[in-house]
């Protein structure tokens, strides 16, 4: 079903930008519009699951806050561009280094590594980005020019195998 309503709505089935797949209201997802449904789907909770957790007096301090403005200002900032470049920007300004390479630094810190994220050069960001989007996610898959470049360099079960990444234990 989720396959279905995906193609329906125009998305490519990539996991990380997909995010109906993973919500646990896909009709709600579907009324949002694409930025509230990117920012809902990719939330660990609902709003309101969040209100029931906190506390009334740190909600009444809270009144005003939108854990959505980061999202939703990158999805601005983003205007004009299709939407797949649009969810990469987002990802690029907001999950990455809110996220993502918060945890790698402070993991290789704890145990003295030091580490490098080739991909993140700004210049093969760039490259990358002014691939076109058919390039970019093809046949339901992503990476697809570094894959076929690797795959001169590297055996074809590592270009190929799942991801393994940092996930924080639920």
């Amino acid at each position: 079903l989720w396959q279905l309503l995906a193609r329906a709505a125009g998305i490519r089935p990539l996991e990380r930008f997909e995010p109906w797949r993973r919500s646990a209201n896909l009709l709600r997802t579907l009324a949002d519009s694409p930025e509230e449904a990117y920012f809902r789907t990719q939330s660990f909770m609902t709003p309101e699951q969040l209100q029931e957790l906190i506390d009334p007096d740190l909600q009444t301090r809270l009144t005003g806050y939108q854990p959505s403005r980061w999202t939703l200002q990158a999805f601005r900032e983003a205007s004009g561009l299709d939407p797949l470049t649009a969810s990469q920007w987002v990802d690029i300004t907001t999950y990455l280094p809110g996220d993502i390479l918060t945890k790698v630094d402070r993991m290789s810190m704890g145990h003295a590594l030091e580490v490098r994220c080739p991909l993140l050069d700004h210049r093969v960001l760039e490259f990358a980005l002014r691939l076109p989007t058919q390039l970019r996610l093809q046949d339901d898959q992503g990476k697809r020019v570094l894959k076929r470049l690797l795959e001169r360099r590297v055996p074809t079960q590592l270009v190929n195998r799942p991801k393994h990444g940092f996930t924080i234990p639920v």
